[in-house]
């Protein structure tokens, strides 16, 4: 349990002022101070998890980028190579020959196995005209320099700065990013991850080498933006077409929402030397804009987070000792006193007296984090029907969280056959990295994706867990249930019954019964053999399918389901025919709530392009617990791996909130004036957090108690009842500034997204859009010490898709011209992502070792098989 700061908030309800254009961030970074020759700004620092795979998140990092570093490995000569590539990937993407970049020789630690001489690297970036540094992050060997170096060839004075690593598979981005934001090396780091940092620095010497190129301010050191230019043409001529320095293509895809280049250089007049990639520099216009006023908002929020449910470092020897009035559990926060062969406990929540003749003083718990084991361990349902046999043949079938079935169900109808434009960014990396500027063959077929994604993720299942149970179902007019994809487990569901929940359901409790589903150890050949037979064809019976794999799941423990599709239901039960009429809406609603009493969770990747009806479809997967995303086809591999990524820790999971009867909760999601709430959660997964916004019941009441106390418990039951008990106590100020001072931002920023995607979600877009303003303002000008200033950096970067599907969505609601039907797919998938933000997006770099810690992948077979991956 983590709180929004240090100190309860018990002032007064005040009023602010906010300019109704979102420009907060923009006036906050204006008007603060720079000293002297030092800059003071915050480092965004993306670090890509590889070149092949599409990522929408690299797309944007590289065409808003302010500094690439670009990376090889001095023991491959490859990399090397490739590094050249990237360099004139960098500037395409820019449209600019002059972007700020740095190329960097990594693991100089390894002289003995060097391929790549340093003179050779030096050659290399003297030609392209830009710094070069080896170094090493195991060591720590010149990592400072180097990213200091790229800092000071960006031109733009900007209080975040954005950074870009590149390079090939291996040569050690990631233990360069997390050497430099936290001196520490890691090893074996999971190399499919992709995630940003954010660390404030502070950089001597950026003022004077803004000042370079400038007339009068001297160039010496560096080469100015025309003798750069001609090096590049000259040198990228030179390799004898091996990569191509190609410019006969469009500059951006459909999907950027940067300036137009137009735009970007007639803010750009008059200031020297300043790349046409950098963003505009900002006028004061905006100030012109009227206000509006709203409720300032405070840090009373609360987080409850999933992501330790698994570990259970303080087990109770005895049974939890409830108060006899509320129900709250003794804890180390209880004021209590021994008389005799009795416990007097006042509660510190309702003032109850209680008296336990059972617990002694030295019995009382000391942790504020307890857990307790209410019940033993219970058999799976299979297990009882089956018996001795269910023993012996289901030894490896998963009693406990995360190892359930993962079953793929695959829309293979018709439109599944349409071609995808391949990304603008991948279709270019394909033409460096192939040295071919010919621009045909970047398309693909949605199916064809789709196939390839699913190849490559069971292919890691397969790596990381062979005795894991995949099923496969595909669904056009006709559903076929393949199962493990081995012979005798093939059907089709009859037609005649897909109109119908419940006899869908039985017959896939009836296929689970007669069906042994082997592990990927044993299935897998096959499984690749029909995935690759795939062919497109019919309408989509979306809702059969999964109607047809929650029975088949019934009764495991930890199932994921795993939906594809690329259109609208249109077929059986769910169907959705018309935008006026949703006869199946309600069908998603009870598959949700049917998955989330059977801790079966849903997720739903939809194909980007085509109308999905995922506002309706999408409510079983919100309920469930499941994700939701809309995305290009290409980029469904690495969603599919994330999936996998955030298992299920935990089923079951119902969360008690107790507030000092002082307070209540202030919160749309749940029931106005309580002091107690009781929510339940399903199935969790590690990212899974919970926040819950409170307030005094009586504003501005004087307290006569010095600390206020709280107690969140989690009942779970993995194959065993456990009930973990949280409890804390804060001290409480009526002082806005010393609130703000003991700001946890990550938890505040986490709480206001959430509850302003939920306000948008239900329509209630005035209260979203000034609830998300009063908390950027809140952070922007309460944000003071360094952990606080990167954790405000990540939320207003964080918040910016949903800050922009909110003021959407205000302007068409007062244009009377939001859409009749409701949202659009990608106006859903960004308001459900976050409803269920995770904290962690909100770290800065001071923060991100504990989650650095958790993604080592000491699978070596698993690395090798994604550096391998060539794209389509």
């Amino acid at each position: 349990m983590e709180f929004g700061g240090d100190l309860i908030y018990v002032g007064k309800t005040e009023e602010d002022e906010i300019p109704e254009e979102d420009d907060i961030e923009e006036q906050i970074e204006e008007s603060s101070p720079q000293n002297g020759d030092e800059e003071t700004c915050c480092l965004d620092i993306l670090d890509t998890a590889g070149q092949e795979e599409y990522s929408s998140l690299r797309d944007a990092y590289m065409r808003s980028g302010d500094g690439f570093f670009i990376v090889y490995s001095i023991v491959s000569r490859a990399s090397f190579d490739e590094a050249v590539a990237i360099f004139s990937l960098v500037q395409n993407l820019a449209n600019s020959e002059n972007s700020a970049a740095i190329l960097c020789g990594n693991k100089c630690d390894l002289e003995d196995q060097r391929v790549v001489t340093y003179e050779e690297g030096q050659q290399v970036a003297d030609k392209l005209g830009i710094p070069f540094c080896e170094t090493s992050a195991k060591t720590g060997t010149r990592v400072k320099e180097a990213f200091e170096k790229l800092v000071l060839e960006i031109p733009t004075h900007k209080s975040t700065q954005k950074i870009v690593m590149l390079g090939s598979g291996a040569v050690g981005k990631s233990a360069l990013t997390i050497r430099y934001v936290s001196d520490q090396f890691v090893d074996n780091y999971d190399p499919t991850i992709e995630d940003s940092y954010r660390k404030m620095i502070t950089v001597k010497g950026k003022k004077r080498a803004a000042g370079k190129g400038i007339p009068g301010a001297g160039n010496s050191g560096s080469l100015n933006s025309s003798r750069r230019q001609s090096r590049v043409r000259s040198f990228m001529s030179s390799l004898s077409g091996i990569f191509t320095w190609g410019r006969s293509w469009r500059r951006r895809s459909t999907t950027t929402d940067d300036l137009p280049v137009q735009q970007q250089q007639q803010q750009q007049r008059g200031i020297p030397n300043r790349r046409a990639s950098a963003p505009p520099r900002r006028t004061h216009a905006k100030n012109c804009n009227k206000n509006i006023k709203c409720k300032k908002t405070d840090t009373n929020v609360i987080l409850v987070s999933m992501k330790d449910l698994d570990q259970m470092d303080n087990v109770a020897t005895g049974d939890p000792v409830y108060c006899d009035k509320c129900q709250v559990v003794l804890s180390c926060v209880s004021d209590t006193k021994q008389d005799g062969d009795k416990l007097l406990w006042k509660c510190e929540f309702c003032g109850h007296e209680n008296v336990s003749t059972e617990v002694r003083e030295e019995e009382i718990p000391k942790a504020d984090t307890i857990d307790y084991a209410l019940s033993a361990p219970e058999p799976q349902k299979e297990q009882v029907a089956m018996g001795a046999e269910a023993e012996k043949t289901e030894a490896t079938k998963p009693g406990t969280t995360g190892s359930g079935y993962v079953v793929y169900c695959l829309d293979i109808s018709g439109s599944m056959g349409g071609t995808t434009q391949l990304p603008e960014l991948q279709a270019e990396w394909k033409r460096q990295r192939d040295g071919n500027l010919a621009s045909g063959g970047d398309q693909v077929t949605r199916l064809q994706a789709i196939q390839e994604a699913l190849r490559r993720q069971i292919e890691r299942l397969h790596l990381e867990n062979p005795e894991r149970r995949v099923i496969f179902i595909t669904f056009e007019s006709a559903v076929e249930v393949y199962g493990d994809c081995t012979s005798d487990t093939i059907q089709e569901v009859p037609s005649n019954i897909h109109e119908e929940f419940d006899p869908l359901l039985s017959y896939g409790e009836k296929y689970s019964r007669e069906h042994h589903i082997k592990p990927l150890s044993e299935s897998y050949d096959k499984m690749r053999t029909i995935i690759d037979m795939l062919s497109p064809k019919g309408c989509t019976s979306l809702g059969p399918a999964l109607s047809v794999a929650m029975g088949i799941v019934n009764g495991s423990v930890g199932s994921e389901i795993v939906l594809c599709t690329d259109g609208a239901p249109n077929g059986g039960i769910g169907s959705l025919s018309s935008c006026e009429v949703r006869p199946g809406s309600h069908f998603y609603i009870k598959a949700g709530e049917y998955a989330k009493e059977k801790n079966i969770t849903i997720s739903i990747l939809a194909v980007e392009g085509a109308r999905t009806g995922l506002e309706m479809v999408s409510k079983c997967a919100e309920i469930s617990g499941g994700t939701i995303n809309v995305l290009n086809p290409l980029e469904i591999s690495r969603q599919l791996r994330l999936i996998s990524q955030n298992y299920i820790i935990a089923t079951y999971v119902t969360i008690t909130l107790f507030l000092h009867p002082e307070l209540e909760v202030d919160d749309p999601r749940f029931p106005k004036g309580s002091s107690k709430i009781v929510k339940e959660i399903g199935s969790a997964t590690k990212d899974t957090d919970m926040t819950f916004v409170y307030k005094l019941k009586n504003p501005g009441k004087k307290l006569d108690i010095e600390k206020i106390p709280f107690q969140v418990s989690y009942t779970l039951k993995d194959g065993r009842k456990m009930l973990r008990t949280i409890s804390k106590s804060l001290s409480t100020t009526d002082c806005r500034e010393a609130m703000e001072e003991a700001m946890n931002v990550s938890v505040v920023g986490t709480a206001a997204v959430q509850k302003t995607a939920y306000l948008a979600s239900k329509g209630d877009l005035e209260n979203a859009r000034s609830h998300l303003l009063s908390n950027k303002l809140m952070i922007s000008k309460g944000s003071r010490n360094l952990k606080q200033k990167e954790e405000k950096v990540a939320f207003m970067e964080e918040s910016k898709t949903l800050s922009n599907v909110v003021n959407k969505l205000h302007k068409e609601r007062k244009g009377s011209s939001l859409r009749a039907c409701g949202f659009s797919d990608l106006d859903t998938t960004v308001l459900h992502q976050n409803q269920a933000q995770s904290s962690s997006k909100l770290y800065g770099a001071s923060r991100k070792m504990e989650l650095m810690k958790k993604r080592m992948e000491t699978n070596q077979a698993v690395s090798a098989a994604y550096y391998g991956i060539q794209q389509m």
